[in-house]
């Protein structure tokens, strides 16, 4: 297994990501502010390790664990939401409990196939049902992804960081993403787990990173309006649009 990140911040008690790794003995490093480290130290000890500031947002956390991942030697590295409750298989219609070292596994032992997969990572379980194939090339990795650490993609503050490091990678235009849809992740219900690192979904400074997420892909997305006045990205076709196909080893 390449190594498993958890960045969090104010949820020592509730980083239930870190808590279903501990309860499966699957090593990982969880990821916190120099503010939170005695609290999450208490709880998961030699597990935790510490970002140099506080207060810098989800998208410095996972640039700089992307940097220590690849400054140990690491070819990929894992990183995983702090509020993943259990991972999932799909099979014959249903949603079946699995471990994570199982579902986090078969994804490494597929990727290894090829040699351009710049990311991969499961899917939500509620969007399972709807799911044809296996697997989707060229797709949004987030949440729980593992990405190589050798390509020159970075996340960025001011943008929809996980929507943006995946278009960073597909623009090259031969580096691919993998989203697997019968690998499920089963995540709390957005607002049931207070703290976090990236707590400004509704805030002006959440609307300003959609705006920038249009200007940095110029007609790749486009802001809507919902009934109550919020945006949103609209629906993209972009992701179709890249025409790079996974490259065997081999060939």
């Amino acid at each position: 297994m390449y190594p498993i990140y958890i960045p969090s911040k104010n949820r020592a008690k509730t980083c239930v990501t870190a808590d279903l790794l501990q309860r499966e003995s699957v090593p990982f490093l969880v990821v916190v502010e120099p503010q939170d480290y005695k609290d999450y130290k208490l709880l998961y000890g030699d597990a935790v390790i510490v970002l140099p500031k506080d207060n810098q947002g989800l998208a410095y956390s996972r640039s700089w664990i992307k940097t220590h991942s690849k400054q140990a030697g690491d070819i990929f590295h894992w990183q995983l939401d702090d509020d993943i409750k259990r991972f999932m298989i799909r099979e014959n219609g249903k949603n079946i409990i699995s471990t994570t070292i199982h579902a986090l596994s078969t994804i490494e032992e597929f990727i290894s196939q090829y040699k351009n997969i710049g990311a991969a990572g499961p899917t939500y379980t509620t969007f399972a049902f709807s799911r044809k194939t296996q697997y989707g090339v060229n797709k949004q990795v987030c949440s729980c992804f593992i990405s190589l650490n050798s390509i020159n993609a970075w996340w960025r503050d001011d943008t929809i960081d996980d929507t943006d490091y995946s278009m960073q990678i597909l623009s090259s235009q031969y580096w691919c993403t993998l989203l697997f849809y019968r690998i499920l992740i089963d995540v709390l219900p957005v607002g049931n787990n207070p703290g976090g690192l990236d707590t400004i979904y509704n805030s002006d400074k959440f609307v300003k990173k959609q705006q920038r997420l249009t200007e940095y892909w110029p007609g790749a997305f486009k802001l809507a309006y919902k009934k109550n006045g919020k945006t949103r990205i609209a629906p993209s076709s972009i992701w179709r649009k890249f025409p790079q196909k996974p490259i065997a080893i081999d060939t």
